[in-house]
């Protein structure tokens, strides 16, 4: 079962307090993903450019620092609020599922960097050599969260679309982290750390 909450920690802020609307086809400025069962799947499907098609809403144009002018899809994973449960997650994006042969949207990962002021640093921006991203974060302790903006690579790519799909995965901290070959992000008891690719 899904638990689908939305965090206010003060180093947050107002700005991400944002209301979650997902469907199979659907897509909000934002996701909020707390997912406490191992081995399960979720996606969104990102579409920069259309605001007309049913169900389709504006992305925000803003800052991935050092580039203005981007669209981002915000994403927040969290453990369950209140509890020390661990858990790992894997993000990546990738062609949406239902158009196999639509072009490609190169992607980059930012994350909100806890030990810089929560100012946004690059994560992953090609993976496994291809435009796409991918990075694994392991959240442990009490309201664990990490937040993330998966924005176009630069300002020509601002009319691309793409899946998001995120997996909690049965894995411990090394697993996860260092021994994946991936870039990753850890948060454990308000401390953060990180290995960009």
């Amino acid at each position: 079962m899904f638990k689908i909450s939305i965090l206010k920690p003060a180093a947050v802020g107002a700005a991400f307090m944002l209301a979650l609307g997902v469907s199979a086809h659907a897509q909000t400025g934002t996701d909020i993903f707390n997912q406490t069962s191992p081995n399960t799947r979720f996606g969104w499907y990102v579409d920069f450019a259309s605001t007309t098609i049913a169900g389709h809403f504006s992305q925000p144009v803003g800052t991935a620092a050092p580039i203005n002018g981007l669209k981002y899809h915000f994403v927040q994973l969290n453990t369950q609020t209140g509890t020390n449960d661990a858990a790992c997650y894997e993000l990546t994006t990738t062609r949406p599922d239902f158009l196999p042969q639509a072009p490609v949207t190169d992607t980059r990962i930012w994350f909100a960097n806890a030990a810089a002021g929560f100012a946004d640093q690059s994560l992953n921006d090609d993976f496994n050599g291809t435009l796409f991203s991918a990075a694994r974060f392991f959240l442990s302790g009490a309201n664990a969260f990490v937040n993330l903006k998966v924005a176009a690579f630069s300002t020509a790519y601002n009319t691309g679309h793409f899946k998001i799909y995120v997996t909690r995965l049965p894995l411990a901290e090394a697993s996860c982290t260092t021994n994946s070959g991936m870039a990753w992000v850890t948060y454990k008891n308000g401390v953060m750390t990180s290995h960009p690719q």
